[in-house]
């Protein structure tokens, strides 16, 4: 029913019992739940306009409809007091966007360690821990300290903005900002000092088969010098072996490559360095349709399917100079070959030239050696030089056959005594 005043004048003035009948029904209809007493028959001061409703029932309705969504967002991936106790901290349900992509986070529960700082986050659908912080392109859930197998602090952490996907997020003490420039497709890391050394990393992150978030690989950007108009820099690509990260291809500031040199700057174009391993390999899967290998001395292309017979292919002025037979593995040289010397005499063609070195002074065991010695008329009078496994024998030969052969222009006879 509604309100009714007490009459204090007047033929129907209450008396003082009716008038406290009265005052005890408003008590009662105050407190009452039903429809059209207690809140709805009390009015709500707006000189602002803020509400529609004119009383606290409908005011709090008209609220109540409008943060809606704002409570539905709060009970999100919240704790849960029916599924949390001692080492487990339950939560609710919820949603969570990566990128474009929005997924169901159902109702679980997580194990925490104890003794110790607890970050809980979510990963698309998937709730995680650690003790060690909160992961860069998650989303952070709750901070839970325990002690003796009790939550001692449980603070929540939720923060629902929208957090790129597992291939877009940017991190690392010396990363402040990324650009993506959109126009020319661009992403820019930049670094917050401009001190000798700056780093800026992409790293390569996934979780170990023990839930450890471990970089597997790593491209870092090196800022070697930073003086303006003298600014130079260096790429380093590395990956992971047994647990440790390592520098493998090293890009200097001369545009120098380094391949399996972790330790030093390359000092060549292409540097390739390896204590156990051979240094340049390549090996052929095409079932030798073409050369595995070319180097064209003056850049100009060949076809390689005109070389099909051919594994290795080093050539000079579009002309083949050293080749190694695919059927027989034969290594063919064209033109002349020169041990210790670029230089051969007039008109020479397909001639092998040695320079004087220094004479072997025993024999590796299977093998002759052939150099090039001045004779003991002293300099100027190189000669040919031969080191046998097989010692020499005292003796004067007998003379039997002769062969023909050219020295110095001029064709002579040599002897020889069949053994």
């Amino acid at each position: 029913m509604a309100f009714t005043k007490a009459i204090k004048t007047g033929a129907s003035k209450d008396t003082i019992s009716s008038a406290w009948d009265k005052f005890n029904d408003l008590i009662d209809d105050l407190k009452s739940t039903s429809n059209g007493l207690g809140a709805s028959q009390i009015g709500v001061e707006d000189t602002a306009g803020n509400l529609t409703a004119t009383d606290v029932e409908g005011a709090i309705a008209e609220i109540y409809t409008d943060t809606a969504s704002s409570r539905t967002v709060n009970d999100m991936i919240d704790e849960d007091a029916a599924t949390t106790t001692g080492l487990t901290w339950g939560h609710t349900a919820g949603l969570t966007r990566f990128d474009d992509t929005v997924s169901s986070v159902t109702a679980g529960t997580v194990a925490l360690t104890d003794d110790a700082t607890n970050y809980i986050e979510v990963f698309y659908s998937t709730v995680s821990k650690n003790t060690t912080g909160f992961t860069p392109g998650r989303i952070p859930i709750r901070q839970i300290t325990t002690s003796s197998g009790v939550q001692t602090v449980s603070t929540d952490k939720r923060t629902f903005l929208v957090t790129p996907g597992p291939w877009g997020y940017i991190t690392g003490p010396e990363v402040l900002s990324a650009t993506f420039q959109t126009m020319n497709n661009t992403l820019q890391l930049k670094a917050d000092t401009s001190a000798v050394n700056t780093v800026s990393n992409i790293t390569f992150v996934a979780d170990d088969d023990g839930g450890n978030e471990t970089i597997f690989a790593r491209v870092s950007g090196h800022a070697t010098a930073v003086g303006d108009g003298s600014e130079t820099g260096e790429l380093k690509f590395a990956t992971v072996l047994n647990g440790s990260i390592t520098n493998w291809i090293y890009v200097d500031e001369n545009g120098f490559a380094g391949f399996g040199n972790a330790a030093s700057d390359p000092d060549a174009p292409i540097h390739i360095i390896h204590t156990s391993k051979p240094q340049f390999k390549i090996e052929d899967l095409s079932g030798g349709a073409g050369a595995v290998f070319e180097v064209h001395a003056d850049g100009v292309d060949v076809n390689v399917g005109t070389y099909s017979a051919r594994n290795l292919e080093i050539m000079a002025n579009s002309t083949s100079v050293i080749s190694c037979l695919a059927t027989s593995g034969d290594v063919e040289v064209e033109y002349n070959l020169g041990v210790g010397t670029p230089t051969f005499g007039t008109n020479a063609n397909n001639v092998i030239g040695i320079k004087n070195g220094t004479e072997p002074s025993d024999a590796p065991a299977d093998v002759i050696q052939l150099y090039s010695k001045n004779s003991s008329d002293g300099i100027a009078n190189a000669t040919l030089g031969l080191y046998t496994e097989q010692a020499v024998e005292a003796g004067a030969p007998t003379m039997s056959h002769k062969l023909k052969v050219w020295i110095n222009g001029t064709e002579y006879w040599i002897g020889l005594d069949a053994v």
